[in-house]
Formats: C-alpha cells, sequence, structure tokens
C-alpha cells in the first residue's frame, strides 16, 4: 500500500487522528507489519509515543468517552 492509502484506510481507526497512520508510514511499517496485527501494532506504539496533548486530543475525539450523564 501506498502511504496515501494507508492514511485513507488506517487514518479514521483513531477518531480521525490520520497523523498516527502518517507516522506509523514514515517511521516503521514493513513486511513485519504485513496483518492486522501488525499494522495496529504499528498505530498503538505511534499514539503511545505521541505527546500528553496529542493523546489528549484523540481521547477527547471519541464520543464513547464522553460524559453524556449531563
Amino acid at each position: 500500500m501506498t502511504k496515501d492509502e494507508v492514511v485513507t484506510r488506517f487514518g479514521p481507526a483513531f477518531e480521525n487522528s490520520p497523523w498516527i497512520a502518517e507516522r506509523a508510514w514514515d517511521d516503521e511499517l514493513g513486511p513485519a507489519h504485513d496483518s492486522c496485527g501488525g499494522v495496529l501494532n504499528a498505530l498503538l506504539r505511534k499514539f503511545r509515543a505521541a505527546s500528553y496533548g496529542k493523546k489528549l486530543h484523540v481521547l477527547n475525539a471519541c464520543s464513547d468517552l464522553v460524559d453524556q450523564s449531563g
């Protein structure tokens, strides 16, 4: 897959934060990541390595985590 294909396909996986897929492509995607688990591992590592602010932005964008009790 090209970088654009990876970003299009996996960018929405983390609450529409394509920077995670972009960083995974730029830094590490290769034959070892040629599976669902491999891609997920690469994406999770980029999320975990992000700054506190970037992680918080992704988590705040997750509607399932927002308190909807009023």
